[in-house]
């Protein structure tokens, strides 16, 4: 057999399987050297054959155990990370909601009314465990002060796990004309912030390049989650009389499956 004919068999043989890395094909290549002289023999042959087959076993054998330690590390941390209420919630919301860009309204409060074991629709109550940043956005605002910069970076910065998501909530003011489109202007003034985001390079990291928020990632409701009959934790709560609940984005990170 001719050194091209082998070749081609272990270009195949390669193609076998889609889930094979660049640096398993290359083992083919790296068994084929000593016969790159000439022709070789057909038991040269074999025994190159069987060495590949031994190294794909153990390769497989190896890549077993990563794929068991990768899916309980994520076990781990959704048990630790994502209480099952959240995640059911988020779940219920995108079902409902599909692919539209924004959830708005009645189909995140009903959704939310059907996981909340109080049944009073108690959003910031459920998801004050969710680490988050609140912005309040004054009417006259165009765009976030430095503060509040500096706080979504924190939330938002890597390492992401592979279920992380941001969600980000906005709710209509009762005061404001337009239904919703307030509150939608709101959240999308937010969603600019983040998807521009950029990340410091704190590790010092040789030929950094921030990583942007992919959008995939983002998850973005507008309801009236404001309920005067919950409590809100102190540090959330609205500081001065420029402040309030109505005209409040609320961005979590959830690491949860969606």
């Amino acid at each position: 057999m001719s050194v091209s004919s082998l070749f081609a068999h272990l270009k195949a043989a390669s193609k076998r399987s889609v889930r094979r890395s660049a640096w398993r094909a290359a083992a083919y290549a790296v068994l084929a050297l000593p016969s790159l002289s000439g022709c070789v023999s057909l038991d040269e042959y074999l025994a190159i054959q069987n060495d590949v087959r031994r190294l794909e076993r153990r390769l497989d054998a190896v890549e077993k155990r990563a794929e068991d330690s990768s899916t309980n590390i994520r076990s781990i941390v959704l048990r630790a990370f994502c209480p099952s209420v959240i995640g059911e919630l988020i779940r219920k919301v995108k079902k409902v909601c599909q692919k539209e860009g924004i959830c708005i309204g009645e189909s995140v409060s009903l959704a939310l009314l059907s996981v909340d074991p109080s049944s009073r629709g108690h959003f910031l109550t459920l998801t004050k465990t969710q680490p988050h940043a609140v912005i309040f956005l004054r009417t006259d605002q165009e765009t976030l002060s430095d503060l509040q910069r500096k706080e979504l970076r924190h939330l938002l910065k890597p390492p992401w796990f592979e279920q992380t998501h941001f969600l980000i909530v906005a709710s209509p003011d009762p005061q404001e004309n337009g239904d919703m489109n307030n509150g939608v202007a709101r959240l999308k003034k937010v969603a600019a912030e983040i998807t521009t985001m950029k990340f410091i390079n704190e590790d010092n990291v040789e030929n950094y390049v921030s990583p942007p928020v992919p959008q995939e990632k983002i998850l973005k409701w507008v309801f009236p989650f404001v309920n005067r009959t919950e409590r809100i934790d102190p540090k959330d709560a609205p500081k001065n009389s420029n402040e309030t609940l109505y005209r409040s984005v609320w961005v979590f990170r959830v690491d949860c499956d969606t």
